[in-house]
């Protein structure tokens, strides 16, 4: 791979991971009791909710000569807000991460591989596909609390949340914001809310998140509808670039549309009932 190569990679990488840092400390600000912490070393976001989604290390750069005890005392300082307020987490890694190998030294700290997903991006200076339109369908940018709720509803069983991960989730979600530089999308197929779309237009990039579908409103074309209507709202912006983190459901659909892949983005899930502590002092 050339140089250029390289840093074009590097860059669609960066891109990815800034949205996602975006769009978690516009969480820290909306909801209710949450709370970030940033410095040279890690960015983490805890929103109080107890479940790992809510709640996550989003960046990671330690020093790259660090000795394993020293890494696992890093790790062990980050992880203690979280362990005292007994909340579980998300870890993620990036192509960027320092180390290159953190993921093995979280997971022989006690968290576990909870698998990754590839991150993608699409130029919005090129123009965008069109698509046939889908009959019945009719998509809208959220303006009111009512129209929010439903989406939520929508969102939430779209995703296949279970009844009590929707009941920890919801307040927390319920707080985030349908205006500026957030905006939820509903679709409306035969006039029922049966799809979503979250857009976060920031520093000239568009983050397309919370794209869902209802079961019995998929293999219709919905989803990329959605996503193409975040993406004409963020050309028209004048975002250059687009990104999203893509579900193997959503991948091939997000490749019609023009994105690439650019890197993967891995996770490690802590549990409160998975005492790292407990692990780290037996080692």
């Amino acid at each position: 791979m050339s140089d250029q190569s390289t840093g074009n990679a590097a860059a669609e990488s960066a891109a990815i991971e800034a949205s996602y840092q975006a769009f978690l400390r516009l969480v820290a600000t909306l909801v209710a009791g949450a709370e970030a912490h940033e410095d040279t070393e890690s960015f983490w976001v805890m929103s109080g909710a107890m479940h790992p989604m809510m709640n996550g290390v989003v960046s990671t750069h330690l020093p790259a000569d660090l000795s394993p005890e020293a890494t696992r005392e890093k790790i062990a300082a980050i992880l203690a807000p979280f362990q005292s307020r007994r909340l579980p987490l998300l870890w993620y890694i990036w192509p960027s991460t320092q180390p290159g190998d953190l993921g093995a030294h979280l997971q022989a700290y006690g968290l576990t591989h909870a698998g990754s997903s590839p991150g993608m991006t699409l130029d919005l200076a090129q123009p965008l596909p069109s698509l046939s339109p889908v009959e019945g369908l009719q998509i809208e940018r959220i303006g009111d609390d009512a129209t929010f709720e439903q989406w939520l509803n929508v969102g939430l069983n779209g995703f296949g949340f279970s009844e009590h991960d929707q009941a920890i989730m919801r307040p927390a979600f319920r707080q985030l914001s349908y205006a500026d530089p957030l905006f939820q999308y509903a679709g409306r197929l035969n006039g029922t809310i049966v799809a979503t779309t979250s857009l976060l237009l920031k520093d000239g990039i568009a983050g397309i998140y919370n794209v869902a579908t209802l079961p019995e409103a998929r293999r219709k074309g919905i989803g990329a509808a959605m996503t193409l209507a975040a993406l004409n709202d963020a050309q028209a912006a004048g975002c250059q670039r687009a990104i999203l983190a893509a579900s193997e459901m959503g991948y091939p659909i997000y490749q019609r549309l023009g994105f690439q892949e650019r890197c993967a983005v891995a996770e490690y899930r802590w549990n409160p009932g998975e005492d790292a502590d407990s692990q780290h002092s037996a080692d």
